[in-house]
């Protein structure tokens, strides 16, 4: 009888059709067979643990429980290579999932002169408590760790964004390049430089950019130092450029006593290209004559443009000339 589950009835008749298939003289073969490679496999699997391998782990490594006044002046690796012997029941767990992590105590391996150093034979031993024993450490990369730290307080200093940016046409930069932070914390063992100022940054170049963009940007070491944070994000304002026109009243400088300049026409306009973020604001824009550069072959003066706004570029002034009568004023 059909129930109102069609779901369920496809999985009822797939259920029955294989019930019948393994009752048949051929379905008895194939589970028969299945069960032998089951059995094979059981045994290769009891072997390959029994039998003795050789493996390369990568293991990631902390060092814990470091004083809050201490500060590391390297990069303690974030990992080391290990080659080890051993069976294969002792190793099959690290097989499968992450590798745990090889926890080092600061205190255990401190020294006076303020350094953490840990040596290959110390590494061995660690590692040997990490494996359990019966399993032999063959190689270790690096074989030693060691890094300088320091009990010294840190120097607060400006941190100066190196960066070149160019812009796509049509775009210009809408606002200074700016880091996530304008201060870093500098720790070292020995006294900074007195001509040290300011920290920079790693050089930042980009070319063609068309929208504001923010990258990570690492700060530029100092040997024998730590810095705090190593790394800033740097934004990068950018926004479309949006051409512009706009008329101006012709002004005349240079004239001499009891004389007029008068221009036709009397006004030029200018077109130029502006932010669009300041596409509805006034800023000045002056075009003027200098009685110095009249000519009096070609009756005409040719129009200068006077201090652009530094928002700007491109700008043009049509027309570039223009013609112009002189009176004479009592």
């Amino acid at each position: 009888m059909a129930s109102d589950n069609p779901i369920y009835d496809k999985i009822k008749q797939a259920h029955a059709s294989l019930t019948t298939a393994a009752r048949s003289s051929k379905g008895k073969d194939v589970l028969m067979y299945l069960l032998f490679v089951l059995i094979a496999a059981v045994f290769w699997l009891l072997l390959s643990l029994d039998s003795e391998v050789t493996k390369d782990y990568e293991i990631p490594i902390e060092i814990v429980e470091v004083p809050d006044s201490v500060h590391l002046l390297g990069n303690v690796p974030p990992a080391i290579n290990v080659a080890v012997r051993g069976k294969g029941a002792q190793l099959i767990r690290y097989e499968w999932g992450g590798m745990p992590k090889l926890v080092l105590k600061f205190k255990d391996y401190a020294s006076p002169d303020e350094r953490i150093s840990i040596s290959r034979i110390r590494l061995d031993a660690r590692l040997r408590d990490y494996f359990g024993n019966g399993v032999v450490v063959n190689n270790i990369k690096p074989d030693t760790i060691g890094v300088a730290y320091t009990t010294n307080p840190g120097i607060k200093m400006p941190l100066h964004i190196v960066a070149d940016i160019k812009p796509d046409l049509q775009y210009t930069l809408s606002g200074p390049v700016t880091a996530s932070t304008d201060t870093v914390t500098v720790y070292s063992m020995d006294a900074l430089p007195a001509d040290m100022k300011y920290v920079v940054t790693e050089p930042v170049a980009m070319s063609g950019v068309k929208d504001t963009t923010q990258v990570s940007v690492a700060v530029k070491a100092i040997a024998n130092a730590k810095i705090v944070p190593a790394t800033v994000d740097v934004t990068i304002p950018v926004e479309p450029l949006i051409s512009k026109r706009r008329q101006a009243t012709i002004d005349v400088v240079g004239l001499p006593a009891h004389t007029s300049l008068i221009t036709f026409p009397s006004k030029v306009t200018f077109s130029y290209l502006v932010p669009m973020s300041v596409y509805n604001k006034d800023f000045p824009l002056r075009a003027y004559v200098d009685y110095d550069d009249v000519n009096t072959v070609t009756n005409k003066i040719p129009v200068r443009i006077g201090a652009v706004p530094p928002v700007f570029s491109g700008v043009a002034v049509m027309p570039d000339s223009v013609e112009y009568i002189i009176e004479r004023v009592d």
